[in-house]
C-alpha cells in the first residue's frame, strides 16, 4: 500500500498523478501491483497585474507565473512620467518585471509648472500648472492708465482668465513638447494732464 504525495511547487498548482492512462490523487492510498512511472501534473498559476496611472487608462492584464511584461509608459496631460512605485520599489518604464504573484503598479507624477512673471509691475511670480486659470491683476503705475495685458502678442485685460496650455503635439512626429509661457507684460499710456 502507499499513499502519493501532495506536491508545493512556487507558481503551479497541483493537479493529480498520472500514469498516462490513469488519474491519482495526491494524499490518496492504493495498493502497487507492479512497477510504474507516475508524471505530476500541474496548473500554472495565474496572476492580475494592475496599473494605477491617474489619468491614463492602462488595463489590468492576467499573466502566467514566470512571464515577464514590458512596464508601459503612461500620459497624463500636464505631467511627466517618473516612474511606477510597488513595495517601497522605482520601477522605470520599459523595464521587465517577471510575474510572480498579484501586483499592483502606482504611477508617480512630476507635475509640469510654469513661471508667471509680471514685468513692469510689484507683482511677484508665480508657479502654476498647467490647465490652471490666472487672473490677471489690475495694476497701478503712477501717471499710467492701465489698458491691458500683453503676453505673446496677444492682449488680456485685468481681471481677465488666462488658462495655461502649453503642451503640444508635433504634426511631423506625433510626439508631444512643451513650449515656454510667455511673459505677461503690462501696456499703458501716460495719463492726461
Amino acid at each position: 500500500r502507499i499513499t502519493l504525495p501532495r506536491l508545493v511547487k512556487e507558481g503551479r498548482a497541483f493537479l493529480y498523478w498520472s500514469d498516462g492512462t490513469n488519474i491519482y490523487w495526491g494524499g490518496g492510498t492504493f495498493n502497487l501491483e507492479k512497477d510504474m512511472s507516475l508524471t505530476a501534473i500541474w496548473s500554472i498559476d495565474q496572476y492580475s497585474i494592475s496599473f494605477y496611472s491617474y489619468g491614463s487608462d492602462i488595463p489590468t492584464v492576467m499573466k502566467e507565473y514566470g512571464d515577464e511584461l514590458i512596464l508601459p509608459t503612461p500620459e497624463r496631460e500636464g505631467y511627466i512620467f517618473e516612474h511606477w512605485w510597488a513595495e517601497g520599489k522605482a520601477y522605470g518604464a520599459g523595464n521587465t518585471y517577471t510575474v510572480k504573484n498579484n501586483f499592483s503598479f502606482s504611477a508617480v507624477w512630476k507635475r509640469i509648472t510654469y513661471r508667471v512673471q509680471y514685468l513692469d509691475s510689484p507683482w511677484p511670480p508665480v508657479e502654476v500648472g498647467q490647465g490652471d486659470k490666472v487672473t490677471l491683476p489690475v495694476p497701478y503705475k503712477s501717471g499710467y492708465i492701465f489698458q491691458h495685458w500683453l503676453s505673446g502678442g496677444q492682449t488680456y485685460p485685468a481681471r481677465a482668465s488666462y488658462t495655461v496650455r502649453r503642451t503640444r503635439t508635433s504634426p511631423r512626429s506625433g510626439r508631444r513638447y512643451r513650449t515656454p509661457l510667455p511673459t505677461i507684460r503690462t501696456a499703458g499710456k501716460p495719463s492726461p494732464p
